[in-house]
């Protein structure tokens, strides 16, 4: 995928990775959902959190939540082993609520 600046730029390099104090934070109501549907929610790392918050928010598909936090679609995979109440469909990737 290449910006739109120029067809020779990939799109990865002009992107600037997020903070983790730049990551989105839930709301209170959000939070509470969370902590229902993710068993460790309080123990999650920053990171893990702001893929469950973009989970909930926007998409089940790591290629986008990785868009949404400026990430490599790698470092959502990764990190989703250690958050337990997400189920991670093997072929597809996509990412549920059980």
């Amino acid at each position: 995928m290449y910006d739109s600046l120029s067809s020779k730029t990939p799109l990865a390099d002009t992107l600037r990775p997020m903070n983790a104090s730049e990551f989105p934070v839930p709301t209170e109501p959000e939070t509470k959902q969370l902590s229902m549907l993710i068993d460790n929610w309080e123990s999650c790392t920053e990171l893990q959190r702001a893929i469950c918050l973009v989970f909930l928010r926007d998409s089940n598909r790591p290629r986008r939540i990785a868009k949404v936090l400026t990430i490599e679609t790698e470092q959502v995979l990764e990190a989703l082993p250690g958050i337990e109440g997400i189920i991670v469909d093997a072929e597809t990737s996509h990412l549920y609520f059980p």
